[in-house]
């Protein structure tokens, strides 16, 4: 690439953008709970009854490989090559899930009596596999996005919004707090939270110094001339350790709001979004220093939502009863989302208001009920009993869990830390922009297996960062 005429190309071919619609993001989203329900119908379709009973180090590597196609493909063809129609992706993997059982009828036994058995039928396991699922399947797509976006088969609707509307991308940072807030605490100790947030400030301050000291592309509208994605996300954690108070989180989510939409009402978003001067280190990043609190405020409102979910709930019916409410509230965030926008208007990443902030809750509600949809569907096929020494395979284990989510979510920042570091790397060395459809989906498809190639590494040996 040629310098200074190329960065400036690059940085137009991301910018000035002004999204798409809800129902759109939302729609071109849903393969990746449907990927899921996929890997779990192939992976006894492709593979005999005795290789799936296995020891796990003795399966692990070909279920990767699998399982790379399952959840990969879905979400990289949703995101580039099949874009144009989201409805019918959704549509068509359904209906390939649905004709893969009828295929495999060793899949499940038709014989089990599941409705006499379901409501009580016991789900062990303190970490339900849905919360891993969708808090993995986040980090993968938004993974995919952030190389995929400077490739011309990523439709320019799905980039980031300039200044306000819906986009896939603007998602990427608002999903990233709630599915932080949704395991972790508004109470947690100030000394525990700097321990674990540091290295993320380090991660921050290093993303710094390589944009600057490469010349990088920067799109300065989106966070400011200094701040980034890493410092977002740790002060949001330090602030809420600091900020002691006998409220629960929701109070504290719905407080924060007011005062921040009171002082954007008031001035602060017309000189945020103005052409003002930078001169200065509050100026220069006004956008990422300011929308801490819309950012503090969707933290607070997941670490309610979190409360509720880490709840003990030992049979199906409790978890049927928690997708009921997670729906609900999807509904209920939606209905004050269109009353925000009447009220204050259309949603802003780069300010992070109230709009933007129902949006995040809104649009992660809808997809974390999706993947628990899935995970309930795959128990009523999960009634085990155990195989015969003849290999009867009428009643194997269901993967509710794929190893390839299970590995990501294990070492979830450095995953994404990679994808940054190879985004990076990539741009500066091809030409992405002119890249034709075919080789660009393959060079995404590798770029994504080389990252989940790298964290089954690290889970194997028991690396964690």
């Amino acid at each position: 690439m040629d310098g200074l005429g190329s960065r400036e190309k690059h940085i137009d071919f991301i910018s000035n953008h002004n999204g798409s619609s809800p129902s759109d993001i939302i729609l071109s989203t849903l393969p990746a709970p449907l990927s899921v329900a996929l890997t779990s119908v192939v992976i006894p379709f492709l593979l005999p009854t005795r290789y799936i009973l296995l020891q796990y180090s003795s399966r692990i590597w070909i279920h990767l490989l699998i399982e790379t196609l399952t959840v990969v493909c879905p979400i990289l063809l949703s995101f580039t090559a099949l874009s144009y129609s989201t409805s019918l992706n959704v549509v068509m993997l359904f209906l390939l899930i649905i004709s893969l059982m009828i295929c495999a009828p060793k899949w499940w036994n038709p014989n089990i009596p599941v409705v006499n058995h379901l409501f009580s039928f016991p789900l062990p396991g303190k970490k339900p596999p849905f919360l891993t699922n969708y808090r993995a399947g986040m980090n993968l797509a938004t993974a995919i996005c952030i190389l995929a976006v400077d490739f011309a088969v990523f439709p320019r609707r799905f980039a980031k919004t300039e200044t306000y509307g819906y986009s896939l991308m603007d998602v990427g940072v608002g999903s990233f707090i709630i599915a932080n807030g949704l395991v972790g605490s508004s109470q947690n100790q100030s000394t525990k939270a700097w321990s674990k947030t540091f290295p993320i400030l380090l991660l921050g301050l290093f993303r710094l110094i390589a944009v600057k000291l490469s010349n990088y592309h920067e799109h300065v509208t989106e966070y400011g001339v200094h701040w980034n994605f890493f410092f977002t996300l740790a002060i949001v954690k330090i602030a809420s350790s600091l900020i002691k108070t006998n409220f629960r989180p929701i109070v504290m989510s719905c407080i924060l709001l007011a005062i921040y939409e009171l002082g954007l009402k008031l001035g602060l978003e017309t000189w945020i979004l103005s052409d003002f001067p930078r001169n200065n280190l509050i100026s220069a990043n006004r956008e990422g220093i300011f929308s801490l609190l819309g950012y503090m405020a969707i933290y607070y409102a997941a670490c309610e939502l979190g409360d509720y979910i880490k709840k003990p709930k030992t049979q199906f019916k409790e978890w049927l009863r928690l997708l009921v409410v997670l729906a609900s509230l999807s509904f209920l965030a939606w209905i004050c989302l269109q009353i925000s926008e009447s009220l204050f208007g259309i949603p802003s990443r780069r300010l992070a208001n109230t709009s933007f902030c129902l949006w995040m809750l809104t649009y992660n509600l809808v997809i974390m009920s999706s993947y628990l949809l899935v995970d309930l569907l795959l128990v009523t096929f999960d009634l085990r009993r155990e195989t015969d020494a003849l290999g009867d395979t009428s009643s194997l284990p269901v993967f509710r869990e794929p190893y390839l989510l299970r590995f990501i979510n294990y070492n979830g920042l450095v995953f994404f830390l990679l994808a940054n570091i190879l985004t990076g790397l990539v741009n500066m060395s091809f030409d992405t922009i002119r890249m034709a459809m075919f080789p660009s989906i393959i060079f995404l498809f590798n770029y994504c297996t080389v990252l989940c190639l790298f964290v089954a590494g690290m889970y194997l040996w028991r690396i964690r960062m």
